[in-house]
Order: C-alpha cells, then sequence, then structure tokens
C-alpha cells in the first residue's frame, strides 16, 4: 500500500527553468513546489477539487527556500513533498529537491544531501469573498492529520520579515495576462521573477542565489501596478554575500516582502 506521508516526482532540469548561469530558477522551483503540493493534497482529500466544491482554495502565505546547491540544465531530479499538520490558520508543507533520477526515501539523514530544501505556510481562502477562512473540516479530520509527518526539511522556518526603514525603488511593475493563474491573481511563482527583475544584472552573473524568503501579504490583480523597493540602492556593493530585501507596494500598501542572499563565485 503506498504511504501518502509524503509525495515525490522525477524530472530533469529544461533550459526554460534555467537562468544565464544554466541554473534552475528560483521561480521553477516554486512552480515544482506548487505542483507537488496540489498533488499531494489532493491524495490526501484536501487538494482543489475537494475545496474548490466549498468556494475555497489554498493560496501560498510564507516560502522559505535554501540552495544548498546548483541545479544545472539537463540534471535529473527527484522532487519531494510532505504535510506537517496545523499551526494557528496555517498549514504547513515542506520540500526537498535530490539530483536523482529516480525516487529516493525521504529522511533527516537523506535531506542534508538534498540541492534544494524548503518549507512553507499555506492559508485557505474563500473565492468569492476573497477572505482566509478560519477552519476547514479538510484539514481538520482525522484522516489528515494522520497524515502529517513532522519531519523539517530546514531547521529555520518562514517567519516574521524585518525589512530596513531606507528602501530604494528599483522598478515598477503592472500585472499582466502571462502574471495570472485561475485563482485570478498573480501566480506566487511571479512575485520571485519581479524580484529577480530587481537585481543588477552583474550581481546575478557573479553571485550564486543561497536561499530566499517570500512573505506574500496582499493578492496581486490584473492592472495593479506594483513598485518594486530594494534595500541596495545599486550594484557598487561587492561583498562576497549579499542579504537583500525587497517590498513590494501597491500604493501605500505592502503586497510582499522577499529576501534574498547571494554569495560571489570567484572565477566568473
Amino acid at each position: 500500500m503506498e504511504s501518502l506521508k509524503d509525495f515525490g516526482i522525477t524530472g530533469v532540469v529544461t533550459w526554460h527553468q534555467t537562468d544565464i548561469r544554466e541554473e534552475m530558477r528560483p521561480s521553477a522551483f516554486l512552480n515544482i513546489a506548487q505542483e507537488l503540493a496540489n498533488f499531494h493534497a489532493d491524495k490526501l482529500g484536501f487538494g482543489y477539487d475537494d475545496l474548490i466544491k466549498s468556494e475555497q482554495v489554498w493560496v501560498l502565505s510564507r516560502i522559505r527556500v535554501k540552495f544548498n546547491r546548483a541545479l544545472r540544465w539537463r540534471d535529473k531530479f527527484y522532487a519531494a513533498t510532505w504535510h506537517k499538520g496545523v499551526q494557528g490558520l496555517f498549514g504547513m508543507r515542506d520540500f526537498a529537491l535530490f539530483e536523482s533520477d529516480c525516487k529516493m526515501e525521504v529522511t533527516p539523514q537523506s535531506i542534508k544531501e538534498a540541492a534544494i530544501t524548503g518549507t512553507s505556510a499555506w492559508l485557505i481562502m474563500n473565492t468569492r469573498t476573497r477572505r482566509i477562512e478560519r477552519r476547514n473540516p479538510f484539514v481538520m479530520n482525522e484522516h489528515s492529520l494522520s497524515m502529517t509527518n513532522p519531519m523539517d526539511a530546514m531547521e529555520e522556518g518562514c517567519d516574521k520579515l524585518h525589512i530596513p526603514q531606507e528602501l530604494y525603488l528599483k522598478w515598477s511593475h503592472q500585472v499582466r495576462y502571462t502574471d495570472m493563474d485561475f485563482n485570478m491573481h498573480a501566480n506566487n511563482a511571479k512575485y520571485i521573477e519581479w524580484v529577480m527583475d530587481s537585481v543588477d544584472i552583474e550581481q546575478l552573473k557573479n553571485y550564486r542565489i543561497t536561499e530566499f524568503q517570500i512573505n506574500y501579504i496582499q493578492e496581486a490583480h490584473f492592472g495593479d501596478k506594483v513598485d518594486i523597493y530594494s534595500s541596495l540602492p545599486d550594484n557598487s556593493n561587492t561583498n562576497p554575500q549579499l542579504e537583500i530585501f525587497y517590498v513590494g507596494k501597491r500604493g501605500d500598501s505592502v503586497i510582499f516582502e522577499c529576501k534574498l542572499d547571494i554569495i560571489r563565485e570567484t572565477g566568473r
């Protein structure tokens, strides 16, 4: 009998999932993660088809991802996810992506070898009122609770970000058709694309992403103008390691907050 404690898929890093360094883009990982989350939630009985009958959908609230080593074009991978239960209003879910061409047993020991790890917090939104649902029978029943796996993909959680007061406008993005999904808002993977489009090209060439966290605060809808602010004024900072904060605003309202950690690689 198949265990529902975790769920995984095998795949190959395609050219359109990579960046100018031939490494997997952060948005590519987020796309894989949301597909995994959806497939596994379906198996547990609280996926999209189950919730939409009650005008409800899962929305990603926070995610923190570590790139322990780069996955490159044509690399084979095994990506796994597991449901960690409920904390308050949040459904907690972790991810691990291994460089492998076959299914791997996900254990605390094997996670140490993962190329990418992630931890996330999800909320259930009512599609009609656009409000967060405080309780839901799908995730509070005996079956779903029995299928939780408390194993941590990473020691750190995805908590509140402490954004510096001094921020610099990098650019403005208007939400268009290609940003949106069928929940009628900008898809969660698009936010990290907006962030990466705010990073100076020289840094993208010479620095490797080691970690990022995004906290999604409000929905972004078609036609919204989202101003992207950064804690780094320009690319003159040549420190070997940089921690850069980003904030997306619609007028005075904060849409999202992000922390991006990058490290300079010698010889590039």
